[in-house]
């Protein structure tokens, strides 16, 4: 294949990629742990980029696939989708690009169908080989998505706490709360801490964005037996007597 066409082919199986996951995080069902809902600055910033890549493709003759070119009907706006779902434009994404990235994406949009085997069977496709940390957090993510899913919190919290700190501060709010639903006070404790080093405008908008998340789970991790331990009630009236300007407090306000 001509290097013009390869460098448009990965390109556009980024942006399929990309419009699986935007789709994903902006469904209201989608899981708190999947990710924050898509906002009107990223999705603008998918969309010049998409303009960009189809106007060049076509200058240079390259075939653009039908999932993209579909896309340019869509309206970009937070809650919307495309005619198309997530999980065909991850599908589209795999055909151009057969990458690890494409193949967890693939994952995340059979989990959000709740199709459990079959994401187990993607995610399992990616544990046999050693990957980038991006991905590995990624898989760890998901295999919490599906303990999350089977109602298996305590299951789900181990898997989450294995991300590590290298994730955003949407994801450090999600940990908490799953910590404090379990009645783990150690990890609790650690992610309170984090979250309270976050400070930016930034940091408390993905801590509102998933406090929203999960407290929309709440009814669900009750079912599933969550319990809120003495040490943990006491670690929220700690950081609710604390800096009130902290993301941990606004998270902790909103899931108490």
């Amino acid at each position: 294949m001509h290097e013009l066409a390869l460098v448009h082919r990965a390109e556009q199986a980024k942006l399929m990629r990309e419009v699986s996951e935007l789709m994903l995080t902006a469904s209201p069902a989608c899981s708190a742990l999947l990710g924050p809902p898509a906002t009107e600055h990223r999705l603008s910033g998918f969309h010049r980029r998409l303009t960009e890549e189809l106007a060049l493709a076509r200058e240079d003759r390259v075939e653009v696939p039908v999932e993209l070119a579909l896309l340019e009907c869509w309206p970009f706006e937070p809650g919307a989708a495309p005619r198309r779902g997530a999980r065909a434009f991850a599908r589209a994404s795999l055909a151009l690009e057969p990458c690890p990235l494409a193949r967890l994406t693939l994952a995340r949009a059979w989990l959000a169908e709740g199709a459990m085997r079959r994401a187990l069977a993607e995610l399992e496709k990616l544990s046999h080989s050693t990957q980038a940390p991006t991905i590995a957090r990624g898989v760890e993510l998901c295999h919490a998505v599906a303990l999350d899913m089977r109602g298996d919190l305590a299951g789900a919290e181990r898997r989450f706490v294995r991300t590590g700190p290298h994730v955003d501060a949407y994801h450090h709010a999600v940990g908490l709360a799953l910590a404090l639903a379990c009645g783990d006070e150690r990890p609790a404790r650690r992610l309170a801490a984090l979250l309270g080093s976050r400070r930016g405008e930034s940091d408390a908008q993905d801590v509102r964005a998933a406090a929203e998340r999960i407290r929309a789970r709440l009814p669900h991790w009750r079912r599933a037996g969550a319990r809120w331990s003495d040490g943990c009630a006491r670690l929220v009236f700690e950081l609710l007597c604390g800096d009130r300007e902290a993301p941990a407090r606004v998270a902790l306000a909103l899931i108490a």
